[in-house]
């Protein structure tokens, strides 16, 4: 009979760089796993992280500003309400810097939101990645990114329900369209 150690003894120090570690499984997840309706997907400046709360950018297809996003994995709720009282008190506004090797071509203030990662589960993806040598976003399924994007949409009702709207009209769209296409496929 074999003891298991509880995932929590196996993760990372968060302070140090765990959660520097879940933005980037969560940043590259999206990359792969979201290709349809995400154009690009960009890290965000130490500045544009430190003063405006944005961990990275995400560029919509066929959206031409990008949404800020601030993901923790922080279980301390103290924390997390300081950080959306933060995002409130600049109406969920972030100004992202103008720079040359920018990979979203954009700059101005845009929306920012806060997403919530399960650290548990982002410790396993990234013990079991360095265990079987992948990528964590090999390991990340669907239900992981629809979650992801769930808290977006529910924050942007907040944040600017109008903007919302345009995301899930856009999404819906693209949707609709490559699942028209692959039906005409199947006949």
């Amino acid at each position: 009979m074999s003891i298991e150690i509880p995932i929590k003894e196996k993760l990372p120090d968060y302070e140090e760089n765990f959660g520097h570690v879940a933005e980037v499984i969560i940043r590259d997840s999206i990359r792969e796993k979201a290709v349809l309706f995400v154009e690009k997907v960009e890290k965000g400046t130490k500045p544009e992280d430190y003063r405006m709360k944005v961990d990275f950018w995400i560029k919509f297809v066929g959206i031409e500003e990008p949404l800020g996003i601030q993901y923790t994995v922080s279980s301390n709720e103290d924390k997390i309400q300081e950080k959306l009282d933060f995002l409130r008190s600049r109406n969920f506004l972030a100004k992202k810097e103008k720079r040359p090797d920018a990979e979203i071509n954009w700059s101005g203030n845009a929306n920012v939101v806060l997403v919530r990662g399960n650290k548990l589960k982002m410790g396993k993806i990234d013990r079991e990645s360095r265990e079987k040598n992948v990528s964590p976003s090999k390991l990340i399924g669907e239900e992981f990114i629809l979650n992801f994007f769930n808290q977006v949409m529910i924050m942007m009702d907040e944040a600017n329900p109008f903007r919302k709207k345009i995301i899930y009209e856009t999404m819906r769209a693209i949707y609709q369209e490559t699942s028209g296409k692959s039906k005409n496929k199947k006949d």
